[in-house]
């Protein structure tokens, strides 16, 4: 997936983690899953707009000096719910 930062665009893959800056703040940006949705005529979303990117990630602001070794996702923490059409 590519990320727009004020380096110009970068490019991440599912499982990186990278510190990026957009308008002169940082964040560390987690790249969790990209993929193409796919639908089946006549199916229960095919109206919704047909084949489209999907992306899922983790952002998280941080002080410009701060450093991590790891950024990890909290056990037990509940996933993001889908909220496109028919979510």
């Amino acid at each position: 997936m590519e990320v727009a930062t004020d380096d110009g665009v970068g490019s991440v893959q599912p499982g990186e983690v990278v510190t990026i800056h957009v308008d002169g703040v940082s964040y560390r940006f987690g790249a969790i899953a990209a993929y193409t949705v796919a639908t089946i005529p006549d199916g229960e979303y095919a109206d919704c707009g047909g084949e489209l990117p999907m992306l899922s990630y983790a952002l998280l602001r941080i002080p410009a000096d701060a450093t991590f070794p790891t950024l990890t996702r909290p056990d037990g923490a509940p996933m993001a719910l889908y909220s496109g059409c028919g979510g």
